[in-house]
């Protein structure tokens, strides 16, 4: 973490971003999808040294594990230019695994912070309105929640 002088306050570096957001969660001893989700939403708050940071809900079936799950991810997106002008793009992702279950199936949402200006008091509050967000913290238990960041 570093102070930023001109702004008057601390800034973590991207490579903090991972650890950090574990730390926040990590106070809970088995973390359930809203603790994961209140954790998230006050980490998107705190500043981090990028060029363009972002927020995503995606949730759907994919087989990116190897077989078909369904995932519930929330995402937050840092875009940086290095000194040598070449772009990084990293993913934070806090991600949920489920068995794909028939009414899982239907649900494959891609909305991010982008689509209202990166207006994310009113990205999270029509998150938690979804359907599918309701769905999935109220009647299902995640098989594996992982956290991890990569670039992409």
């Amino acid at each position: 973490m570093t102070y930023d002088l001109t702004r008057g306050i601390y800034v973590l570096e991207l490579h903090e971003t991972e650890r950090y957001l574990k730390q926040m969660i990590s106070k809970y001893q088995d973390p359930t999808i809203l603790n994961v989700w209140n954790e998230f939403k006050l980490f998107t708050k705190m500043d981090v040294n990028c060029t363009e940071p972002a927020v995503l809900f995606e949730c759907g079936v994919y087989s990116f594990t190897g077989k078909k799950l369904f995932h519930f991810d929330f995402v937050r997106q840092f875009y940086k230019v290095e000194e040598n002008d070449e772009p990084i793009i990293e993913q934070l992702r806090c991600q949920f695994l489920f068995a794909p279950s028939e009414e899982l199936k239907q649900y494959s949402i891609t909305f991010w912070s982008y689509d209202l200006d990166h207006d994310l008091d009113t990205f999270f509050a029509r998150v938690e309105e979804l359907q599918v967000f309701q769905d999935v913290i109220q009647n299902y238990v995640p098989v594996q929640l992982e956290v991890y960041q990569n670039q992409v």
